[in-house]
């Protein structure tokens, strides 16, 4: 490269002066992008203090932080039941379960997607636990014919769909979905489904590894969740013997594959980074309670229902936790916050 010649020492300081500003500049707006990033990412942040739940025919949008709950009632005025399945938020849509015929033996289930403002609604196919990974729904699929009893229900596999419910593909044939992680599948056989393993597979629905093997007692697929790469569900066993259940939780280590089985205080419902949630029937009432994993203290929640079921956020002291009747009907709708040790019911619904 030419080596750069001034006429005059004046010339110099110039040059070198225009150098000076034009960094400034670059350096200002490298800083001003970067503000820009963080900006968005707070922005990001403060939207994810929201949890979606679908009930009846609204959708009800709850602020983790004050409880507001702001209502949407779905334009299509279809009944979505009340059983409350997990919903998945992904580019503008809900995608969620509904059960045709909640409170009862019959699992006529669908999976079903609707625009956050109440527009679009629109059932994708028969099946439940819809997963989202690289812009596929993954979902196991059922088989029955509604307002006949469940003899004819059937579990059909592993099926993979677009987004808008188009090009279903049978990937599995005698499995269930169990959880997706890293762009892998976890699930389990059909035959097994109570007393079973759980398999890692392929996107494509290849068997690559048995993480789980054959337990004696159930494993729940329900209420599962993932933190830092662990894969946590009730593993309860009930004691002929006794006549009693003997509480436990399993947890399933995804990267390396290994899998533990640990006591609990009653049924595994929900864990985070620092808490362990669990319930204990009684013929009043289910009694909540969270247990710090390190320091072992105990918090007690009374909370009226049949069966709770926990939405935990392994980022955020929060805590939603929604008890049934014993008809599946709501009766509490609560957030706990973790910080605070408070919870506060939700009313309206």
């Amino acid at each position: 490269m030419k080596k750069m010649t001034y006429n005059t020492e004046r010339e110099k300081k110039m040059s070198k002066g225009n150098f000076r500003k034009i960094k400034i500049c670059i350096l200002f707006l490298l800083s001003f992008v970067c503000f820009m990033i963080n900006w968005n990412s707070v922005q990001a942040a403060s939207n994810a203090n929201y949890h979606y739940e679908i009930y009846r025919d609204k959708i009800l949008k709850i602020n983790l932080r004050t409880g507001k709950v702001t209502q949407t009632k779905i334009k299509s005025g279809a009944d979505c039941g009340t059983d409350m399945y997990r919903v998945t938020e992904y580019k503008g849509f809900l995608y969620f379960t509904i059960d045709t015929f909640p409170g009862t033996s019959e699992d006529w289930e669908y999976v079903c997607r609707v625009k956050k403002d109440g527009k679009g609604f629109k059932v994708l196919g028969k099946g439940k636990s819809p997963l989202i990974v690289k812009n596929k729904i993954y979902y196991t699929q059922f088989g029955f014919q509604e307002n006949v009893d469940n003899s004819n229900w059937s579990v059909k596999g592993i099926y993979r769909m677009e987004l808008d419910g188009s090009k279903k593909k049978r990937i599995m044939k005698n499995y269930e979905l169990f959880a997706a992680y890293n762009n892998k599948l976890y699930a389990r056989p059909i035959s097994n489904t109570y007393y079973g393993e759980i398999v890692k597979c392929s996107l494509k629905g290849k068997v690559e590894k048995t993480i789980v093997k054959k337990t004696d007692s159930a494993i729940s697929h329900e209420e599962m969740y993932i933190s830092d790469g662990t894969l946590y569900c009730d593993n309860t066993k009930w004691n002929n013997l006794t006549h009693s259940p003997e509480y436990k939780y399993m947890a399933i280590n995804l990267k390396n594959g290994k899998a533990r089985s640990y006591k609990s205080k009653g049924y595994f419902v929900g864990i985070d980074k620092k808490n362990l949630f669990y319930y204990v029937p009684s013929y009043a009432k289910d009694i909540f309670y969270y247990q710090g994993k390190g320091s072992g203290k105990i918090r007690t929640f009374g909370i009226e229902s049949q069966s709770p079921t926990i939405r935990s956020y392994s980022d955020k002291p929060y805590v939603v936790v929604k008890g049934y009747k014993k008809n599946y009907e709501i009766k509490n709708l609560v957030i706990i916050n973790l910080k605070k040790g408070t919870a506060k019911k939700i009313a309206g619904l």
